[in-house]
């Protein structure tokens, strides 16, 4: 697996994560993973204190806890509307398939960008995938309002 961005706080870091079959086969195989902050202090110790916030607020479990609700909703909402071919993700890294036809799964990317422009006014920051023909996919990255602990 491989984590970046958020895992940095807003300082570039970015990470493997991997089994320990899976690094000696890598090796074997002669496979050289190098970068040229490889021992950077300030990143290693970023990367460290947001691991530590992540466990101290269990941000883990919360996500869990919200995205289980936030699916459930998005679920409702296909069965209310034709529009919504699929809905997956784990924890608050959510996906909704817009779609023209629920049978051939055709990306409805007029609708995507319309409801892109109208998130957007709103203040709602979501991002649709719009290239070429793929504009129905909306990816909702919700994050972990720290005001809203019971939710």
């Amino acid at each position: 697996m491989t984590l970046s961005k958020t895992l940095g706080g807003g300082i570039p870091l970015s990470a493997v994560v991997t089994s320990t079959e899976i690094e000696a086969e890598c090796n074997a195989r002669g496979f050289l993973h190098a970068t040229s902050h490889v021992s950077d202090p300030l990143p290693a110790r970023v990367g460290l204190a947001v691991l530590d916030v992540v466990e101290e607020e269990e941000l883990m479990a919360r996500a869990i806890k919200i995205g289980e609700r936030l699916a459930a909703g998005l679920r409702h909402l296909q069965e209310r509307h034709e529009i919504i071919g699929d809905v997956r993700g784990l924890g608050l890294l959510l996906g909704v398939e817009l779609v023209t036809d629920r049978e051939t799964h055709e990306p409805d990317a007029v609708i995507g960008r319309a409801i892109t422009e109208r998130c957007m006014e709103l203040g709602l920051s979501m991002n649709i995938v719009a290239i070429g023909n793929y504009g129905g996919y909306l990816a909702d990255r919700s994050t972990l309002d720290r005001r809203r602990r019971g939710d």
